[in-house]
């Protein structure tokens, strides 16, 4: 399934066709969409406080300490709070390891190329690809490059935000090449984004240390990272979670604050992410979202509908036109549609 939605999202990454879904999409929807993934990411984080005891290692205590000197370094700091809990988390996975009798493994990086059968192919298309296409071109793409524009400016104007287009193939790409040696399938997703900048990443340099590190552990200790990440406690990760949720959550509504027809996009906003929340389903929700808008604006789709018939007919000769039918064409010009709506996401 990685494999092939990494085909498809490359497809559209290089032939720009994924700016394409990007016009029909509205802002709000794409806010309600950021304001329903940061909820659940946030609630997720939270919902490890019942995964232990006051006085468990992993446990109600953890969390507390975390919490706290997480929201302290945050808003009264500038120390990087990420990684100080992290590293809180790593002694304390070292702590478990030992009380646990859990030894490193001897066992470097194992690569193996992964050929699927045709059984397989098939039940990844149907079962994973299908689904997953609707999340990945959302969120993966569309959802984080939103983001980056709210964050670093738009690139056409100067800013540091990135393409769609550039996202897409990066996307792809990685699956495409990952996939055959056993990875998991991956993305750039908006929550991740938002976590970073949250912690304090505000460059490229961040992003390629991170990955370098992620190599050197991977090339040195294998196998025994694995042994690592199963005694890392969980209510640190929540704590983690609950902050870049609430970064996420924070841009998404931010960006609705900005609309000027705020009372209309609320409304759809807020049922694309009570549809995602309570569905548990990202398409579900863009569905809901995309009907509230069509019916918002159905009268600026009736001239973008005109405009075309109108733009067809004028092609055909004169006596080819049916009498009585009178088409505004200034009041459904492809400027003034923009100005009004359709297909530009500045005013969705």
């Amino acid at each position: 399934s990685g494999i092939i939605s990494g085909g498809v999202v490359w497809i559209l990454g290089i032939t720009r066709l994924i700016d394409c879904a990007n016009m029909l999409i509205p802002k709000c929807v794409i806010a309600g969409i950021q304001i329903g993934l940061g909820i659940k990411m946030a609630s997720k984080g939270c919902s490890y406080w019942t995964s232990g005891g006051w006085t468990d290692l992993d446990g109600k205590a953890t969390f507390l300490v975390c919490f706290v000197a997480g929201a302290f370094m945050l808003i009264r700091t500038k120390l990087p709070a990420a990684l100080v809990v992290f590293a809180f988390g790593v002694v304390l996975a070292i702590v478990h390891m030992v009380e646990a009798g859990a030894r490193p493994l001897s066992e470097g990086l194992q690569l193996q190329i992964i050929v699927p059968t045709a059984e397989e192919w098939l039940h990844g298309l149907t079962e994973g690809a299908v689904p997953q296409l609707p999340l990945s071109i959302m969120n993966s793409v569309i959802a984080v490059c939103a983001l980056s524009v709210d964050l670093f400016r738009d690139p056409a104007d100067g800013g540091k935000g990135v393409t769609r287009a550039s996202v897409a193939s990066s996307v792809g790409l990685m699956n495409l090449v990952g996939c055959w040696f056993g990875a998991m399938p991956s993305c750039h997703g908006a929550g991740g984004l938002a976590g970073q900048y949250r912690f304090g990443a505000r460059g490229g340099c961040s992003i390629l240390m991170l990955g370098i590190a992620k190599i050197i552990l991977a090339l040195v200790f294998g196998q025994s990272v694995d042994v690592m990440v199963v005694h890392f406690p969980k209510v640190v990760l929540g704590v983690l979670l609950l902050f870049a949720g609430v970064e996420l959550a924070s841009v998404g509504a931010k960006s609705i604050a900005r609309s000027p027809k705020l009372e209309e996009d609320l409304m759809t906003c807020f049922v694309t992410a009570g549809a995602y929340i309570g569905g548990e389903n990202m398409a579900l929700g863009v569905s809901a979202g995309l009907i509230i808008a069509v019916v918002q604006r159905w009268e600026v789709l009736q001239l973008w509908c005109l405009s075309h018939i109108g733009s067809i007919r004028s092609k055909t000769p004169p006596e080819a036109t049916a009498p009585g039918v009178v088409v505004d064409e200034a009041a459904a010009s492809p400027s003034s549609l923009a100005a009004g709506g359709v297909g530009s996401t500045s005013q969705f």
